[in-house]
C-alpha cells in the first residue's frame, strides 16, 4: 500500500545501513536491525520507535476502535455500533481542540514506550504482531477513548429520545399560546415573552421551593411543555449552554 511504501522508503534512505526492511505479501513488515551499528543504540530505538508510532497511529488505530466497539459493545445492535464507532473515530481524529492534540499525544507515548520495552528485548520487529500483542497500554487507552464515544453516543440518544418525546406530548395539546418568545441572557437565565411582547417569565421562575433544584433548561422546557405555544422563537442562541443551537420551531 502506498502507506507501507511510505514507511519502507523511510528505513531504506535513512536507516538502510542499520535496518533491513521485508515488505511480506500480507501487507505485513518486518523491520530488523543489523548486527553491527555505528549509531548510538537508544538514539536509534527512540527514531525508530517514533517514526512506527505515526505509522501505526495512521494505519491501525482505526481498526483497533472497530474492534473494540465489537468486542466490548456487542450487545448494541448493529446500527448502534456504527453510531459508537462514528463518536469514537471523530474523538480519536481531533488534532484541532487541545483536548484532542493531548489524548493524541499520550497515545503515541504509549505507542512509544511499548515499542521501546518491546525493542530492548529483540531487534526484529514484526509490525502486525507487535500491534496485536505488545501495546496494550496503547490499547487501553483506545478502549478509554471507546468510552468517551460511548458517552457521546448514550446523550445523543437520550437528546433524540427525549426530543421525540416532547414532539409526542405536544401533538396531543391544544396550543395555550399563538407565539412565544424566548430570549436567552448571558448570565444562563430566560426571559419570556409573549405575542404581545408581554414579559411571561413568572411561568419558568415559579415562587415555589419544590422548584430550587432544577436547572434553568429544565424549568424552560417545563414551562413549554405546560403553556405549548404555538410557535417558539429564540433570541440570543449563542447564550445558551449547549453545544445545540435553536433558532426557530413551528
Amino acid at each position: 500500500t502506498k502507506d507501507n511504501a511510505m514507511l519502507f522508503n523511510f528505513f531504506n534512505s535513512n536507516l538502510k545501513s542499520l535496518y533491513n526492511v521485508e515488505n511480506l505479501p500480507t501487507g505485513s513488515m518486518i523491520v530488523e536491525k543489523e548486527a553491527n551499528s555505528l549509531m548510538d543504540d537508544i538514539l536509534l530505538k527512540i527514531n525508530v520507535a517514533n517514526v512506527l508510532a505515526e505509522y501505526i497511529m495512521d494505519n491501525y488505530e482505526q481498526n483497533i476502535i472497530a474492534r473494540i466497539v465489537k468486542n466490548n459493545y456487542c450487545y448494541l445492535k448493529e446500527n448502534e455500533r456504527k453510531k459508537l464507532f462514528s463518536h469514537s473515530a471523530i474523538i480519536a481524529n481531533d488534532k484541532k481542540t487541545a483536548t484532542g492534540y493531548v489524548m493524541s499525544i499520550k497515545r503515541k507515548g504509549k505507542i512509544v514506550e511499548g515499542l521501546l520495552e518491546y525493542l530492548d528485548g529483540d531487534d526484529k520487529i514484526i509490525v502486525d504482531g507487535v500491534v496485536n500483542f505488545r501495546l496494550n497500554k496503547y490499547v487501553n487507552e483506545l478502549e478509554m477513548l471507546v468510552e468517551k464515544g460511548f458517552d457521546r453516543y448514550i446523550i445523543e440518544r437520550e437528546y433524540n429520545e427525549f426530543i421525540f418525546m416532547l414532539k409526542e406530548i405536544i401533538s396531543t395539546k391544544t396550543p395555550g399560546l399563538k407565539l412565544m418568545h424566548i430570549i436567552a441572557n448571558e448570565d444562563g437565565t430566560y426571559t419570556l415573552l409573549d405575542g404581545k411582547s408581554k414579559d411571561i417569565s413568572s411561568f419558568i421562575y415559579p415562587k415555589n421551593s419544590a422548584y430550587s433544584g432544577f436547572t434553568q433548561e429544565e424549568l424552560l422546557i417545563s414551562t413549554v411543555i405546560s403553556v405549548i405555544p404555538e410557535k417558539i422563537v429564540i433570541h440570543n442562541s449563542d447564550n445558551i449552554k449547549n453545544d445545540r443551537r435553536a433558532e426557530e420551531y413551528e
